[in-house]
């Protein structure tokens, strides 16, 4: 068995926060925003006809911000904690305690949010997970039971969901059941694209200590007008999941916003231009090729190929997607030391 330690840090809960927004677009972009702290109260702008289950992912994704800002004070209180984990393909939402509604409410009001939400908008209980202290792998999870208010069960594999029925899951900051509300596919998709890159670089930087890794070595760093993919080396969703669960990410997603399977690439020996890429084939489904124009595409035209290689996007929408202003990634890629 491989073990690999993982310790909390300020700089690691701070990195959640910035990079939430990847998840639920309209939270971060709507014409209102989810704000938290004394003066502020938590707003959901929702049209005619209410959408319940993206009403029950902004709840999720409101809570889970308070927990991680909670986590910050923590970490910068008492200092990092570290539990040796066995990677697992799957979550198991046992693996972090379960915390009353109540308790989390002292933990998290007023300084974080105004008021935590006890029940989902079918009227059911949510399920809050905090590792009180917050040591080891997993610390923060949340759920809800759909519609039918009864849970699937407590072992999940990373997904979209169709039903309102159907349980929404949070876990380490990243949604692992997961609803896509309408017209959010292509947000939904390069935040994908993001978190998984982060993940693979974070494996990238335990794997080798060869300088020259990110941004400025990619084609676009280096002026370059085009990318072809047929240079890199591809690896299946499978094999992926493999290296990067759970230690750098809680799921590798095997299909984009629309359904389509994503395509990866790896170099597993990484050195040179051509180390690692992603791709969605847009909501069409079909490639356009393997060679592509660096920069950007018109938004409504999202039949397009998204690609991200070597830490940037290089064929992606125009508009602005991330609200940090990085290309960030995934809330749980993290670093590690193996024994």
């Amino acid at each position: 068995m491989v073990q690999v330690t993982r310790v909390w840090s300020v700089s690691l809960a701070i990195r959640c926060l910035l990079v939430m927004t990847l998840t639920c677009p309209t939270w971060a972009f709507g014409e209102e925003t989810l704000l938290f702290g004394d003066e502020h109260e938590s707003s959901v702008q929702v049209g005619p006809a209410v959408d319940l289950q993206q009403e029950a992912t902004e709840d999720i994704l409101a809570v889970t911000v308070g927990m991680f800002s909670w986590l910050i004070e923590w970490a910068g209180r008492t200092g990092p904690g570290a539990l040796p984990v066995e990677g697992t393909a799957s979550i198991d939402v046992t693996s972090v305690p379960i915390v009353s509604h109540s308790e989390l409410e002292v933990l998290l009001v007023p300084t974080y949010m105004v008021s935590v939400p006890e029940l989902d908008p079918w009227g059911n209980a949510y399920e809050f997970r905090l590792a009180l202290p917050p040591v080891g792998l997993a610390v923060v999870a949340m759920r809800t039971a759909g519609s039918d208010g009864v849970f699937e069960g407590t072992v999940y594999q990373g997904g979209n969901v169709a039903s309102p029925s159907e349980d929404l899951v949070m876990f380490q900051g990243s949604q692992v059941r997961r609803y896509i509300a309408p017209g959010q596919e292509q947000l939904v998709t390069t935040g994908d694209l993001h978190s998984v890159g982060v993940a693979i670089f974070s494996w990238i930087i335990d794997q080798t200590t060869e300088p020259g890794l990110g941004a400025a070595m990619t084609e676009r760093g280096l002026g370059a007008t085009s990318i072809d993919l047929s240079r890199f080396v591809p690896i299946s969703q499978d094999d992926l999941e493999a290296l990067l669960v759970p230690w750098f990410i809680p799921w590798v997603p095997e299909v984009d916003a629309w359904g389509n399977p994503y395509e990866y690439w790896l170099d597993q020996t990484p050195q040179g231009l051509h180390n690692t890429a992603i791709r969605s084939l847009g909501s069409d489904g079909i490639a356009s090729g393997n060679t592509y124009p660096i920069g950007t595409f018109p938004a409504s035209a999202d039949h397009n190929d998204v690609v991200w290689a070597n830490g940037v996007l290089v064929h992606y929408p125009d508009g602005e997607l991330f609200v940090d202003g990085f290309e960030a990634g995934n809330t749980t890629a993290w670093s590690s030391t193996v024994p």
